[in-house]
This record gives C-alpha cells, sequence and structure tokens, in this order.
C-alpha cells in the first residue's frame, strides 16, 4: 500500500497534473467561500486562490518555477 502511495506522489510530483489540480481546487473551493459570504469584495476567488497557493509553495518549499512550469519538486 504504501509502495502505491509513494510511486503515486512521485508521479505526480514531476507531473503537470498537480499543479493544475492545486489551482483548479483552491479556486473552486475559494468561489464557493466568496458566494457564502454574499461576494465579499476580500474574499474575490482570484485574491484567495493566489493567497493559498502562494502559502502553499512557501510551507512545501516548491519554487514558484516549478510550480509553474508543473513540477513539485
Amino acid at each position: 500500500m504504501m509502495e502505491n502511495l509513494t510511486a503515486t506522489w512521485e508521479w505526480l510530483s514531476t507531473s503537470p497534473l498537480l499543479a493544475l489540480t492545486l489551482t483548479v481546487g483552491v479556486y473552486w473551493a475559494a468561489d464557493k467561500l466568496w458566494e457564502r459570504s454574499g461576494r465579499h469584495p476580500l474574499l474575490t476567488p482570484l485574491l484567495i486562490t493566489v493567497t493559498v497557493i502562494s502559502i502553499v509553495l512557501v510551507v512545501a518549499g516548491i519554487d514558484y518555477t516549478a510550480y509553474a512550469n508543473g513540477r513539485a519538486s
């Protein structure tokens, strides 16, 4: 089981799929938050998405260039 999980992570970390999934998933959640907040101007999906992805990249130690190229490592 752990070998499959490790192999999957290794594949994802070298695939653009991880960056794409992260971006779309965060945007989707930010859009839902924005709708629930009554479309508060400080909770626009773009602002929230950029903030959350920036935090994830810093915490995970991923270089922005690697993220932009679709590489998590």
